[in-house]
């Protein structure tokens, strides 16, 4: 089973869209269906960005959450007899595949409720530091048990303990950011100061929303410019992380993840499309949504 967290230390960075978009090609890679599920969890409980993107929002009733899981634990956690449908955990998850173009099992989310905290004060306590009580743990196990496909958290951005927690169980990172300075200077600091929790990890650096227009500033030629400067600066700081940086989406004449004009107004998974009326950036970003999910098969771990 592979173990992936999409992680942004800043937000805007268009993780969650990243996630969904690669999510269909994963999938395919993986063999996935409703014996051998891909199960999504939205760790971003501030925003809940994933189960809003997934039109899941108004859906959540009756059905587990991240903070109910981190709170009262996993349903059936010691219980490996049922089938896959029928036991405590993954039938009280959100059949999520219709979404993708798939079978309704074959995806299934954890999704995060709206406004809720883990744990009755107020605060996160029950997974500050990087620790989740064990909780996490157990679905890790089920998942593994029940020879789930991949079991994929989109984490929070920054130093949050969501995103800690989801980098710190994961294999291998898909870290989106945008091509700034700013993005680059925090991301880099990030994995230094958390080292100790996040280390020993395949993680594949994803520019998204990347701008194909020349441009000129300050005497430098854009996004070249970008792109040098983000290759230097992580082959020279990376190694001292504990982590394994990936570059692939650097070379062989790519640069991350493009803009899609159509992202501006309306998140979407571009593979429901009806790929003759696809724009060259909706076509380049499917590429290189394909290209993210060979890189997750291609670094990744199974169990």
């Amino acid at each position: 089973m592979y173990k992936i967290s999409f992680f942004s230390y800043k937000g805007g960075s268009g993780r969650s869209s990243a996630l969904v978009n690669t999510i269909p090609f994963l999938a395919k890679k993986l063999e996935a269906n409703s014996d051998h599920p891909i199960v999504l969890m939205d760790m971003d409980m501030d925003s809940t960005g994933l189960t809003y993107l997934l039109h899941q929002g108004n859906s959540i009733a009756g059905h587990l959450t991240v903070q109910q899981t981190m709170v009262e634990g996993v349903p059936g956690s010691t219980d490996h007899s049922p089938d896959l449908q029928e036991h405590a955990f993954f039938s009280k998850l959100l059949k999520v595949g219709g979404e993708f173009g798939m079978e309704e099992g074959a995806v299934l989310l954890l999704p995060a409720a709206a406004g809720e905290t883990v744990g009755e004060d107020g605060s996160n306590r029950n997974i500050s530091g990087g620790r989740d009580s064990g909780h996490l743990k157990r679905i890790e196990s089920l998942c593994t048990s029940y020879r789930c496909t991949a079991l994929v958290y989109d984490s929070s951005a920054g130093d949050q303990d969501t995103a800690t927690l989801s980098n710190s169980k994961a294999d291998v990172i898909v870290c989106c950011m945008r091509p700034t300075i700013q993005f680059q200077e925090g991301t880099l600091d990030y994995f230094r100061r958390m080292n100790r929790i996040v280390h020993n990890k395949e993680v594949i650096l994803m520019p998204n929303a990347v701008s194909r227009a020349k441009v000129n500033v300050d005497g430098e030629m854009y996004p070249i410019s970008a792109k040098n400067r983000i290759i230097e600066a992580f082959e020279k700081a990376f190694p001292d992380t504990g982590n394994t940086i990936r570059l692939d989406a650097f070379f062989d004449g790519k640069f991350g993840i493009p803009l899609v004009q159509r992202f501006l107004w309306q998140e979407t998974i571009l593979k429901n499309l009806d790929p003759s009326a696809l724009t060259e950036d909706e076509k380049e970003a499917l590429d290189m949504y394909d290209y993210t999910a060979s890189l997750i098969v291609k670094y990744g771990k199974t169990e």
